[in-house]
């Protein structure tokens, strides 16, 4: 056998071929982290809260859950966490989700959405999965794009920025606002209390996504070899004396 390898080609196919594996490569490790989240939260992993929600606007985190735009409606909690296998912490900032507002833009505040902390299981989270392409967080704006409750404790004020955790309570209210101004509220599972329903998409998308980046890198490396083999740079076969 023969090979000549074509030098401009060659140094091109490298990067592209790198990029289709990475691609291919986080998309199977996002498909294996998502069949190996239990469909509920544990009983173990949820705490309770006391005290009371701090009056002010709402932080607002963007997301998108099926199909739909949504924000996050966040107030922080002027009390303590508790938890069966834990000390109460009362002294860490802790951000309460009250509700999802199905909006492009967060322009209101909600009227007459609250949370009843006394009698609600939260799960406390650290952070979310973090997509492609999120545009900048706006602070001063109290609008964020990628969820970090340490900067938002941060750019707060807040003591003990570091520990901050997002609470998520198991039900929440999704509320949408029409043309007229008028509420319409309904209840769902929560789906970022459960990093497993956190995602518009299912196990099954990341598994096709993964096999057609990994299938386009084989069909590039076999374009490779068929270009070669049609400018006679590969042949198979003993060499000529």
């Amino acid at each position: 056998m023969t090979f000549r390898p074509m030098p401009l080609m060659s140094f091109l196919m490298i990067p592209g071929l790198a990029l289709l594996i990475w691609l291919g490569t986080w998309q199977w490790t996002r498909y294996q982290e998502k069949i190996s989240q239990p469909e509920r939260p544990p009983v173990d992993a949820l705490v309770s809260l006391e005290g009371e929600l701090a009056d002010g606007p709402f932080l607002w985190i963007y997301t998108t859950y099926d199909g739909q735009t949504l924000w996050r409606g966040y107030r922080v909690l002027d009390g303590c966490v508790a938890a069966p296998d834990m000390q109460r912490d009362c002294g860490s900032p802790i951000f309460v989700n009250m509700l999802l507002l199905h909006a492009i833009e967060p322009t209101a505040e909600p009227a007459g959405v609250d949370v009843d902390l006394s009698g609600t299981s939260f799960r406390l989270i650290s952070d979310f999965p973090q997509g492609f392409l999120r545009p900048t967080n706006q602070p001063e704006r109290r609008r964020w794009y990628t969820p970090d409750a340490p900067q938002m404790a941060e750019d707060l004020g807040l003591e003990n920025a570091g520990a901050a955790m997002l609470a998520e309570p198991l039900n929440i209210r999704v509320v949408g606002i029409d043309q007229a101004g008028d509420e319409h509220v309904r209840e769902i599972e929560n789906p970022y209390a459960n990093p497993a329903l956190a995602d518009d998409l299912p196990p099954s998308r990341h598994l096709g996504y993964a096999l057609t980046w990994y299938g386009l890198a084989l069909a590039m490396i076999g374009v490779y070899f068929a270009l070669h083999v049609a400018r006679g740079r590969l042949k198979f076969g003993k060499r000529a004396e």
